[in-house]
């Protein structure tokens, strides 16, 4: 078991810094995956900066405990040649992949800076 707070993984810390850091190293750990790898992320807070990627990862299981809560700062968002913002997760070419928790992960991307009319949020 991977635990991501043991190899690095800042936890509770909600700063620009720390979404970088924590964003770069789970970009090295997907990129080091091995088949049986279970990759745990435990029942803390982890910030992050979007552009995560992952591909060719096979029979590994992902086990979300806590929250893996995406920076809602758009200005500092890594972006492509094209200036178009990356995505915050992008997995391609996973082979039986299992993403579970066994009480209540969450995956927040903060939609609502995003996808909301600026300054005001949905209007419903």
């Amino acid at each position: 078991v991977i635990d991501f707070e043991a190899i690095g993984g800042i936890p509770d810390e909600i700063s620009d810094s720390v979404a970088w850091e924590n964003g770069a190293l789970l970009n090295r750990t997907l990129a080091s995956l091995q088949p049986y790898d279970v990759l745990h992320f435990p029942n803390k807070t982890f910030y992050l900066m979007g552009g995560i990627q992952a591909s060719h990862i096979k029979s590994v299981v992902f086990e979300f405990e806590g929250t893996l809560l995406f920076s809602n700062d758009i200005a500092e968002w890594p972006r492509d040649s094209r200036d178009k913002v990356s995505a915050c997760l992008h997995f391609f070419n996973l082979e039986n992949v299992t993403f579970t928790s066994s009480h209540v992960g969450v995956l927040d991307g903060n939609g609502a800076k995003w996808w909301g009319f600026p300054g005001i949020g949905y209007l419903i």
